[in-house]
């Protein structure tokens, strides 16, 4: 039986955000762009580490055929990106995989999601007609296609917001793109 260390169990991102390092986004941007001295794995990792920590993807650096100043901006610009708390890097990464995940769906997936939401809605609308705050407060959590009547809890959260009445109230159900 092997033992593991807390080290062996903890994330990449979660070291790299600690060290020296991932402190200096013009330091990263150097390192990935292949300006400093690394090697191939070293500017894998220094561009993931900008991505995470800054969410700086462009690693397109001006070459010597441009000016120095374009450079020194682009450096400057770099480094005035302030580095993200270790817990915003986790919700990051969770939503990206979030985000992966649905995108792996098929339509006839997403139809089956859409129809249990709209039956759950529907039981949830007449709930809080009869007063259920709790059915109430659970229907705030779905979204109302822009294009017909369709409900569901999967679509996208920075969507516009429509709103509805239950029972005289005025609540918000946000609008998003049928998925039917």
């Amino acid at each position: 039986m092997g033992v593991t260390s807390d080290e062996d169990l903890e994330p990449d991102y979660a070291r790299w955000h600690r060290s020296e390092t991932s402190d200096n986004p013009v330091l990263l941007l150097r390192r990935a762009a292949g300006l400093e001295d690394s090697n191939t794995e070293g500017q894998r990792r220094a561009a993931r580490m900008l991505a995470l920590f800054y969410g700086w993807t462009n690693l397109d650096v001006p070459g010597l055929d441009r000016s120095h100043w374009e450079r020194q901006a682009l450096f400057d610009k770099v480094g005035a990106l302030s580095k993200r708390s270790i817990e915003e890097v986790e919700r990051n990464l969770q939503t990206n995989l979030q985000t992966e995940k649905e995108n792996k769906r098929s339509k006839e997936d997403w139809q089956g999601l859409v129809k249990n939401d709209n039956q759950r809605a529907k039981d949830l609308v007449g709930a809080a007609a009869s007063g259920d705050t709790e059915a109430l407060y659970e229907l705030q959590q779905y979204r109302q296609c822009s294009n017909c009547t369709h409900v569901s809890q999967h679509a996208p959260t920075d969507t516009p917001t429509l709103p509805i009445r239950v029972k005289g109230n005025a609540e918000e159900v946000s609008q998003a793109a049928c998925f039917r």
